[in-house]
């Protein structure tokens, strides 16, 4: 699984909606009127957004807007200065591959096990990694299936 890319904390922030920016405002006045639970608070914020008029909604909206010209205008500074945020890729690229990476990847078959599955050559690989150092233990194959249990 590849790394988790990191964010660049240089980067511009994303502009909020206009519901959050809306929140935002009203958050302190509820938090006054003594709502102090998450759940319940964000319900009334819900709840007041959906009641609130088309004015309010309209200026926050613009709000909005302002707030992702502002964006784009950072986002598009912070591109030129050459230092956009590392991808997973990248990360990949300057970091040496680790013991799993480093194996060979070939699926040819090996021969039957006595279970009858087959393992590829990197199965039986892992395998015998996991095994170093640790005691010898041979596998013991499954009983066999009572006859009481057979589907006729």
């Amino acid at each position: 699984m590849p790394p988790k890319s990191t964010k660049d904390t240089n980067a511009p922030k994303k502009p909020l909606s206009a519901y959050l920016l809306f929140s935002a405002d009203e958050r302190p006045k509820l938090k006054a009127s003594g709502l102090d639970n998450f759940a319940e608070m964000s319900k009334a914020l819900g709840a007041a957004w959906k009641q609130a008029d088309d004015k309010t909604k309209t200026h926050y909206e613009k709000e909005h807007e302002r707030e992702k010209v502002r964006y784009e205008k950072e986002l598009k500074e912070y591109e030129k200065s050459g230092q956009p945020a590392p991808s997973s890729k990248s990360i990949q690229k300057t970091q040496p591959p680790s013991k799993s990476q480093a194996k060979t990847t070939t699926t040819k078959a090996a021969p039957a096990a006595k279970n009858g599955k087959h393992k590829t050559e990197e199965e039986e690989e892992e395998v015998e990694d996991d095994d170093e150092g640790e005691s010898e233990e041979e596998e013991k194959p499954a009983p066999p299936v009572k006859a009481s249990r057979k589907k006729n």
